[in-house]
């Protein structure tokens, strides 16, 4: 008898768009942006609005993105200790 392992074939991964992640995000209860790239332009906002004091909570909001993703691209920026 003969007993070949048969490996089920994958799906090829499907890229979704970014309307879908966002989409999916929303879905999940999470913020927007969760878990994306930002773009140079998100960045240099993000900093922008933070030195001019706005709150990272309200930058979350603002942005799409969780306090945590606020408080680390601040960190990058060298705007905040760690």
């Amino acid at each position: 008898m003969d007993l070949i392992k048969q490996t089920p074939k994958k799906q090829p991964k499907v890229k979704k768009t970014l309307e879908q992640k966002q989409a999916e995000n929303l879905e999940n209860g999470l913020p927007k942006n969760a878990g994306l790239p930002w773009t140079e332009e998100q960045k240099n906002d993000v900093a922008t609005q933070f030195k001019n004091g706005k709150l990272i909570s309200v930058l979350a909001s603002e942005f799409g993105r969780t306090s945590g993703s606020i408080n680390s691209e601040l960190k990058r920026q060298g705007l905040i200790e760690e």
